[in-house]
């Protein structure tokens, strides 16, 4: 029996949901550096990873390390661009067959942006959600989810303080009533 793998959205956010500043959207500069080791602990274990263009782009030089999944409309069919990189519109292919298809693949990490996350909860491909909640307010900027369809129900596993400063990680699961 072939096991699905288990889906987890990586996040970090300011304490009102942003993931980025309007003025600064491809900024980490004011995340801590306990959600940047969380961050690289869990990019450890994961197999293959779920990321948008943009995102991909502006990490390129630390993603080409891992195994991405590049979603992008600009592509009809997945398109294996390095060993470690492959484009991907889950408009016109189906990103959990595809995901299944992949040898050896048990951990599965979404990494964003807002448009990823969406994309991923809409096709209930999330189990976990760990997010970082940074003790910064931005008023404005992208929220965590951009284009949710519909409401979805998680379940609190566990809230963890990572510094002195504030900065929590919750950790969600999703409730599977």
């Amino acid at each position: 029996m072939n096991i699905p793998p288990t889906y987890t959205l990586i996040a970090v956010t300011s304490a009102d949901g942003f993931i980025a500043a309007e003025a600064d959207q491809h900024s980490f500069s004011w995340n801590s550096d306990e959600d940047k080791t969380h961050f690289m602990a869990l990019l450890k274990r994961i197999d293959v990873n779920i990321i948008g263009n943009t995102s991909y782009t502006i990490h390129k030089n630390e993603m080409a390390k891992y195994p991405c999944i590049c979603l992008t409309r600009s592509v009809t069919e997945p398109i294996k661009k390095t060993d470690t990189l492959t484009y991907l519109n889950p408009s016109v292919t189906n990103l959990r067959q595809f995901i299944a298809g992949l040898d050896g693949v048990k951990h599965v990490g979404i990494l964003g942006g807002a448009q990823v996350y969406s994309t991923c909860m809409n096709l209930g491909l999330v189990d976990d959600i760990f997010q970082t909640i940074e003790p910064v307010y931005f008023g404005s900027g992208v929220p965590l989810f951009q284009g949710l369809t519909t409401p979805h129900r998680l379940v609190l596993n566990t809230l963890t303080p990572l510094n002195q400063s504030g900065t929590l990680l919750a950790h969600y699961q999703r409730n599977k009533r």
